[in-house]
């Protein structure tokens, strides 16, 4: 987990102040570039080979410079990425990003010539990039921490009032440019952004989602359940590949994402890694009591499929943890309940020696969405018949590429959530794997696999078998089971992949992941987690300074 860092115009720091808050994500190597203009960080997490040695930030034969973060996929192992990705944008510009390269990536493009810079971020947004504007000069960051110290530097870092209304609005997830933070935002998912620096300011915005000649979500009636499966495996194959001699873990419950992605990769040098829970004999029985046998499903899968197991245990009374976990994200998102025990997970697959974490984040999105969500797609129920630009919330619609949307409001509506929520996930894996020197991965987020399954027509993804042993034997109860299970049963995975589970995952009915099984269900006590943990993270973050 590399990251990148810059800002333009002289100021009262050097670059290598301003980079050292992130030197987490990057222990192996440091390094900087400055031409008293454009002031330029790089810390470096080695995962791949790099024959030629070169580090970044990386300067072209034209003197133009590029910093990123990421990887792309599909490419030889000999292949340096950055000189590749740094030729592409130089021959091609960044507009043949857009198509047909798949990767994850946040970069800044020095145009030297133009005195331009170019912040970019991938489709789906798995590597963050923020940025602050303030007193003429242009902050960006992987993290929100050097824009924080410069806050603190500046003028003074509080909470905006109503990004924080936004912010418990959309769930405490943080859709779109939103960072609760007054001046401070990031990129949404796709975002390009041009700052002239003669000028001192944006040009108009482009976007990695180009224009709907290209790809659009109208519904591919040709889809081939072999050619899925097919894409499927070459997908996560080539979002594990960089870095084949490095050790990587997959953050592994009892459910069809992350096994799958355990079962596709079990020959690529991968360990599974679980979340269990103390204190267990204080369950009660209730509709969390499933969430106690993620880690023993996960074992069971392990040994299914002759992988290593490592297994990290949450406390039932983790606030003591909430300060670590803070620290570690740097900005408010979800609640206590969520993000702790993934804290715990992350941090002790780090402790094994991981350098690569991949997550099963954002299938849901993808494919179903969540219990209860039919109510989204089922005429009686719905708002309204079809998902369009207007049913989008005012404030988040610049973020989303609707002119994309097709002849499948299922489809349009999980886009959607994919770009608005399963953002979300991709920040909270990427800032807390960073933490510990790691790299997250999303498989599910291959360009090429997700766009192909978000033109699969919705009424596939949510067919659930009528006839069902589990399902109650009453008639109208098995019909209710059925519509519910809508959000949850993934038959494109159940039906189309299931040579690759073990019985006791693909036979499995109901889903719930990481979260204390005491209290995640209760929402009213995790909107006031999500108020004390905002003030928490403020505070921690007043202590991020330059020092004098």
């Amino acid at each position: 987990m590399c990251s990148i860092e810059g800002f333009t115009g002289p100021q009262p720091f050097t670059i290598e102040d301003y980079t050292k808050f992130n030197k987490d994500r990057g222990p192996d190597d440091t390094n900087h570039w400055d031409d008293g203009i454009v002031h330029l960080g790089h810390n470096l997490l080695a995962i791949a080979p790099q024959p030629k040695n070169k580090s970044q930030p990386y300067e072209t034969d034209r003197g133009n410079v590029l910093c990123y973060n990421g990887e792309i996929f599909g490419l030889d192992q000999q292949v340096y990425d950055t000189e590749w990705l740094a030729n592409r944008i130089e021959q091609k510009g960044v507009q043949s990003l857009k198509h047909n390269v798949n990767g994850m990536w946040a970069f800044s493009w020095y145009n030297i010539e133009e005195q331009k810079i170019y912040l970019v971020r991938d489709h789906f947004g798995v590597k963050p990039l923020y940025y602050l504007e303030f007193n003429n000069n242009l902050y960006w960051s992987s993290t929100v921490k050097p824009l924080m110290a410069v806050l603190n530097k500046f003028d003074k870092l509080e909470i905006a009032d109503e990004k924080m209304k936004h912010f418990q609005r959309a769930d405490r997830f943080l859709p779109g440019d939103l960072v609760p933070y007054r001046y401070i935002k990031k990129l949404h998912p796709g975002q390009i952004k041009i700052y002239n620096i003669t000028e001192h300011k944006f040009e108009p915005d482009d976007s990695m989602w180009g224009n709907s000649t290209e790809w659009n979500l109208d519904m591919n009636l040709k889809w081939d359940p072999e050619e899925f499966n097919d894409l499927v495996q070459k997908a996560f194959q080539e979002v594990c590949h960089p870095g084949p001699n490095v050790k990587k873990t997959v953050s592994l419950s009892g459910g069809l994402d992350s096994t799958l992605i355990a079962s596709i990769l079990k020959k690529h040098n991968i360990s599974g890694t679980s979340c269990s829970w103390e204190d267990t004999d204080t369950a009660v029985d209730t509709d969390n009591t499933p969430m106690f046998n993620e880690s023993y499903l996960a074992e069971q899968t392990c040994a299914y499929l002759n992988i290593p197991f490592h297994k990290s245990t949450v406390p039932l009374d983790f606030n003591h943890l909430m300060k670590e976990t803070y620290e570690a994200i740097g900005i408010p998102i979800w609640d206590r309940n969520r993000l702790v025990p993934r804290y715990v997970n992350c941090k002790y697959a780090a402790e094994q020696g991981h350098k690569v974490y991949m997550v099963g984040d954002v299938a849901d999105e993808l494919l179903t969405g969540y219990n209860g969500d039919f109510n989204s797609f089922f005429p009686a129920h719905a708002n309204q018949r079809n998902f369009t630009k207007e049913s989008i919330p005012k404030e988040n619609r610049e973020a989303v590429p609707s002119h994309l949307f097709g002849n499948d409001h299922i489809n349009n509506w999980l886009f959607y959530k994919t770009l608005m929520q399963g953002e979300s996930f991709c920040l909270v894996a990427d800032h807390l794997a960073g933490t510990f020197g790691m790299e997250s991965r999303m498989p599910f987020l291959h360009q090429e696999l997700a766009k192909y399954i978000l033109k699969i027509p919705g009424v596939y993804k949510l067919h659930v078998p009528f006839e069902h042993n589990q399902f109650a034997k009453d008639y109208k109860k098995r019909k209710e089971q059925r519509f519910w299970r809508m959000g949850n049963w993934k038959s494109l995975l159940r039906d189309h992949m299931s040579k690759w589970y073990p019985n006791h995952v693909l036979y499995r009915s109901r889903k719930i992941g990481f979260a204390n099984p005491w209290d995640a269900r209760d929402n009213q006590q995790n909107i006031q987690y999500a108020e004390a943990d905002t003030k928490l993270t403020s505070i921690l973050n007043k202590k991020l300074t330059f020092k004098d």
